[in-house]
């Protein structure tokens, strides 16, 4: 005898499994119906039990914060499904340079609004670099205490270029072009003549005046090595752009080579970094030093 099972999904979502006879097949009207009443609730205790074992008590809304020295407070949503949340990794973390200059985060719940706040405090001698932590919220189910479920959130505190952090709205850096001699624009050997050119562009409604495009390369411990390599051009690492009309775009461009003693040890790994900032608006209120022209938006790997 040939059936088959046929599942439907209405637009509530609701899913419905029936055994489909052929007409000629000999099974009475009775027989069918009891036959597909007994598939209907078993298909829906099956559903049911899957649900409630995968269901997810918790998600958090993004799942990666990101703070700055510009940006030091950021909060995510937090939602929960028939459970109750808290945030179970003690606060603060720090986190250590290589100088021992310490950043400390700060995470709070706030139930009430389903929320979670995170701060960070940092010296202002803390090095150049990425510090990132984990925070863990834990969810346990309102009708089953033994159900609980952990969800992590990574943290992280972004040291860059500019001393404030990146501020202000004017400025951008829309190209970073990094050109070797060598084999590798971003594999670098003693003696390796390398260029970078950088585009600055002014968004703004007014002229930005007094630009000034800079390079840095931070080692491992996040010191700014950029003055060990050698420049062809009397600007060194620091190059003056001047007034950037606005909507304008000009480029800065660094000529310099690799010194024959440049130690590159094994398993080294510096960072190339970018930045520029307007003298006349000053640094605290006009400075960048992330584009999407870096891997890492805000260094290069070297």
């Amino acid at each position: 005898m040939c059936k088959a099972l046929e599942f439907v999904t209405n637009q509530d979502n609701i899913l419905t499994a029936t055994f489909k006879y052929p007409h000629n097949s000999g099974v009475t009207t009775n027989n069918m119906n009891s036959k597909i009443l007994s598939i209907v609730f078993a298909s829906i205790l099956a559903v049911l039990l899957v649900s409630a074992v995968s269901a997810s008590l918790l998600s958090v809304n993004p799942s990666t914060v990101t703070l700055t020295k510009s940006t030091n407070s950021s909060s995510i949503s937090v939602t929960p499904t028939n459970s109750t949340w808290t945030i179970i990794t003690s606060s603060p973390q720090t986190l250590t340079d290589s100088a021992g200059n310490i950043v400390s985060i700060f995470a709070t719940a706030n139930n009430a609004n389903n929320k979670a706040n995170f701060t960070a405090t940092y010296p202002a001698a803390l090095k150049f670099g990425e510090y990132s932590t984990t925070f863990n919220f834990n969810a346990t189910n309102t009708s089953n205490s033994s159900q609980t479920e952990s969800v992590p959130v990574t943290v992280k505190f972004v040291n860059g270029f500019c001393k404030y952090g990146s501020v202000g709205s004017n400025l951008s850096i829309t190209k970073v072009s990094i050109s070797n001699s060598g084999k590798d624009d971003t594999e670098w050997k003693p003696l390796d003549e390398i260029t970078v050119e950088v585009k600055v562009e002014n968004n703004g409604d007014n002229d930005v005046k007094e630009v000034y495009a800079v390079l840095g390369l931070f080692d491992d411990k996040g010191k700014n090595i950029i003055g060990d390599m050698v420049f062809n051009s009397s600007d060194d690492e620091k190059v003056s752009i001047g007034t950037i009309a606005n909507g304008k775009t000009k480029t800065a461009t660094f000529e310099f080579t690799v010194p024959a003693d440049f130690n590159f040890d094994a398993g080294s790994n510096y960072k190339f970094a970018v930045k520029a900032y307007s003298d006349k608006v000053g640094k605290s209120k006009e400075c960048i030093d992330t584009t999407d022209e870096l891997r890492n938006n805000f260094y290069e790997s070297i």
